[in-house]
């Protein structure tokens, strides 16, 4: 009978009914109408950690306070140490100087000021960092991986529309080629950014 005096939800049921491999459908198309968004978040992604890479090796502030801190430390130490720890770093501000007053960090700051007052300013050369603290090279590769496996399903549920010769077809094959194309740039990307981060580590 009529359908007029039913809701909106149940008449929008009554028509997916009649809808081949429906589900498969709506997973196709989920997929093309978030895949430019989530394409665009990932170079994002790559595109912060790149310019972090970048601005950690260029900084020749960071390097004169690293230094600078090395020879607090060896000073301290009554060593000759050729270099420290990064969770060294962490300690800076808790740990006392010779004074047991002063901090080391404020030791350090007092040492820059007298000798060189512009490497007190290398946080203006690493303004790329704070945007890449909140991404890791693993969640990288899992959101490629992610778009990927979606990207899989999407094909192989063109295929079942393709063989159940579904009425009207499905239209996007083109679309999820070029998101293949797209993706295989990222992971292509994703690599060569390894390689970067790698070399920033090691420095």
């Amino acid at each position: 009978g009529s359908t007029d005096g039913l809701g909106i939800a149940e008449r929008y049921m009554i028509a997916m009914l009649d809808v081949p491999v429906a589900a498969k459908r709506l997973s196709c198309m989920e997929f093309k109408s978030q895949f430019k968004q989530r394409y665009a978040d990932i170079v994002k992604m790559i595109s912060d950690v790149e310019t972090a890479c970048d601005d950690v090796k260029m900084s020749a502030g960071l390097k004169m306070v690293l230094k600078a801190i090395l020879k607090v430390g060896n000073q301290m130490n009554d060593g000759k140490s050729q270099g420290f720890r990064m969770d060294t770093l962490l300690k800076l501000p808790t740990a006392k100087a010779f004074d047991k007053k002063t901090t080391i960090l404020q030791y350090v700051i007092m040492v820059l000021g007298r000798n060189d007052t512009s490497a007190l300013n290398f946080p203006e050369q690493l303004k790329g960092v704070k945007g890449a603290a909140r991404v890791t090279m693993e969640s990288i590769g899992s959101e490629i991986s992610s778009l990927e496996k979606d990207l899989k399903q999407s094909l192989q549920a063109l295929e079942v529309v393709s063989l159940e010769k579904a009425e009207g077809g499905m239209d996007g094959g083109k679309e999820l080629v070029d998101a293949g194309r797209k993706i295989e740039s990222l992971q292509l990307r994703r690599s060569t950014l390894h390689t970067k981060y790698s070399g920033v580590i090691t420095y």
